[in-house]
This record gives C-alpha cells, structure tokens and sequence, in this order.
C-alpha cells in the first residue's frame, strides 16, 4: 500500500518539472524564426540573464543612445535668426572737406604755405616810356604750414631816347611759416634776404642797367626792393593776418627790411664839366617799409575778384627820397583784378589771373588824388599778369 502512493507522487513531480522545463525552452510568440542578422541566441536552460543597471551617481551617455539630428534639425539650429540677420555693410567714409577758396594777393606774400611755381610780370606804362619787371617765384613746402620760398628777378626798360635794356637782378629767398591760428585764421611769418648780384650794380648808378631797376621797383609798387636793389644785402622779416571763409579772404600784412651796402659806394667818373657826380650809393645803411590790406571773395567757384591797397615809406633819410620835394618818401598804391582757378588734377592747380594797378599818390600817380607839377615824376599805369601753379 505504500508503494503505490509514493510512485505516482513521484512520477507527478517529475511531469510538473519536465513541463516546466519544456516551457522554458520555447521562443517567445511572435519572435520568427532565427534569421541570422539581428537576433541573438536564446539564452540555454542553464544560462543566467544578466541586466546592467547603472547605481546611483553614475552618469549615462546620452549621445550613445539619442538618435542623431536630421538635415532639417541641423540647418534650423545653424541658421541665424532673423534679429540676428547679416552684418549691416561698414558704413561709406564721409566726403572729404573741401579747401576754402583762398584769393591769392597781387603784391602782398601768400598766406598759406604751399608748392608752387609762380610766374608774373607787371607791365607799367609812364611817361618816361615802358618798365616790364618779371619774378619766377618757386615755392616748396617742407612741413604742413611751412615752406621756403625762391625768387629770380627780371626787368625790360624801353624808355624815351635812350636803348632798351633787358636784365636780370637780385635772387631772393627765405621760409614762410603759416600757422593756423583757428578756424580759417592764419598768422604768415615771413623772413628772407637777398643776394646784391643784379646788372647795374657796383658801378654809377646813372648807368641805363641801373635805372631799370628803379624803375622796376616803381612798377611793382615799392614792394620788392629786395628784388632790384642791386647795391645792397636786405635781410627783411613780415607778418600778417588772414581770414579765408566762406568764399572770403581779408589779409593785411606789414614787413621791416634793413639795407646794408656791399658795394657801389665809390663816386663815379666826373660829369662833362669836371665835377665830381653823384651818381653812387651815398647810404651805407637804409631802413624801409611795406604794408598792404586785401580783400577778396569767391563770386564762382573758379571766379575771385579782390582789391588791394599797398603803402611803402622809407623810414630813414634814404637817397632815393632825396629830391626837392618830399614826394619819394612814400608812395600809396592800389590793385583791382579777377583771378580765375583751372584744375588739372586733384593736385595740380593754376589760378590764373590779371590786375589793374595805379598809383593814388605822388609820386606814381599825376593829379588822381593830388596836383603834380614835377615832369620827372611819371604816373603808372600797370597791367598785372599772374600765373600760380600749385602742386
């Protein structure tokens, strides 16, 4: 009796653990067939399944298991926005400013320090005939408001009875300095000198060569006795003032020149009677002076009209004042003229331009502004002609 209750017990639990076995070994519904690609073998009855689960703390990759962006996802997230949009151009340079028109004078120096070449004649009709005086002036500015400044002297005489004579006279040169006080205002400062090595000099001072030269200082107002006192070394310092703005130019300017004899002191030969002449430089030193005032304005853009007045003294008992009268101590001029600008380039300027000149006192003037009696006092009529170049 009791083998047969045990052997069915035992056969029982031995059914119920092959089935739980077989049940085991199955694939799971729906897993197909093994295929080969893809799949991994089921695990055998004895095999253990082991699942890594990350402790607390440690950190999980997550570009391992994120999917990676789409072309579309790519190009939103790199595109800029459209506040951020494209950088604006660099905005354009502002024009550059332009140069106020300066109105060059006619006898007075210029106010600004530039490279130039200048060429101008004066062609002074008289009583006592034709004076044609020519200076090339050469300028070169060295620094901003700064230059040195050259000038060669020529003159043409034709007077009544006598030859013609065509010569060349003093050399001059020095520096302008130009500083801009303020806006449009300018201090020019000048100091120069000469070298006494013109025709005529040395010798009597009544040869025709000589008296060219006087008569070219006359024709350019007694501002440049520098340029045709053949006898004397003029050391000469200037200043002045200009104001150019707004198509305007106002300047005044005065200069002190010393002069000191190098030669012609010797009397000359004697006159036709035997006497001792007078004809030579009697002042071993002579002190004289120039100012001007100018005014011009810009009418065109390449159109300046201006007028000047210029006033020359002596300031010691100097030989050429020496007459009968006292007419020669001083003289008062005047200028009127157009100036008209041609450019051939940003940098190369000319500015062309004519002036009428004429004497308002004695002795270059007869009965404008007061009677004149002495024959040997010839008004002036002076045609300027003038021609700058800047560079």
């Amino acid at each position: 009796m009791k083998v047969r209750i045990i052997a069915p017990s035992v056969f029982g639990i031995l059914f119920a653990l092959a089935s739980q076995a077989a049940a085991q070994g199955e694939p799971p519904p729906n897993a197909g067939p093994n295929t080969g690609s893809g799949t991994t073998a089921a695990p055998s009855a004895g095999a253990s399944a082991t699942v890594t689960v990350p402790s607390v703390g440690t950190s999980v990759d997550a570009s391992a298991t994120a999917p990676p962006p789409s072309a579309d996802a790519s190009a939103t997230a790199t595109a800029p926005s459209p506040d951020q949009g494209v950088a604006p151009p660099p905005a354009e340079a502002p024009p550059p400013k332009k140069k106020p028109v300066y109105s060059i004078p006619w006898g007075l120096r210029s106010a600004m320090a530039s490279t130039l070449v200048r060429v101008d004649a004066a062609v002074a009709m008289h009583d006592k005939g034709v004076t044609v005086p020519a200076v090339l002036t050469l300028s070169y500015k060295i620094i901003p408001d700064l230059a040195f400044l050259g000038k060669i002297s020529y003159a043409y005489d034709a007077q009544k009875d006598t030859k013609q004579v065509s010569a060349f006279y003093n050399p001059v040169f020095g520096f302008m300095y130009t500083p801009e006080l303020t806006t449009g205002v300018r201090l020019p400062i000048f100091v120069g000198t000469n070298i006494p090595m013109g025709a005529g000099g040395g010798g009597n001072t009544a040869s025709p060569e000589y008296k060219t030269a006087s008569n070219a200082i006359y024709a350019r107002s007694g501002l440049d006795n520098a340029l045709y006192g053949v006898n004397f070394v003029t050391p000469m310092v200037g200043v002045g003032l200009a104001y150019i703005g707004h198509g305007l130019t106002a300047q005044i300017e005065g200069t002190i020149v010393y002069l000191k004899r190098t030669r012609g002191g010797a009397p000359g030969p004697n006159d036709a009677n035997g006497n001792p002449t007078k004809a030579y430089e009697q002042d071993n030193t002579r002190w004289n002076s120039s100012a001007g005032a100018h005014l011009g304005y810009a009418i065109l853009p390449a159109l300046t009209a201006s007028v000047e007045l210029r006033y020359q003294r002596w300031l010691s008992n100097a030989q050429p004042a020496r007459v009968t009268d006292t007419v020669r101590q001083d003289q008062f001029t005047g200028a009127v003229g157009l100036r008209t600008r041609i450019a051939f380039s940003d940098t190369i300027v000319a500015r062309p331009g004519v002036a009428y000149i004429r004497g308002l006192d004695k002795p270059m003037s007869k009965g404008l502004l007061t009677p004149d009696t002495n024959p040997d006092l010839a008004p002036f009529n002076i045609i300027f002609a003038d021609l700058p170049i800047s560079f």
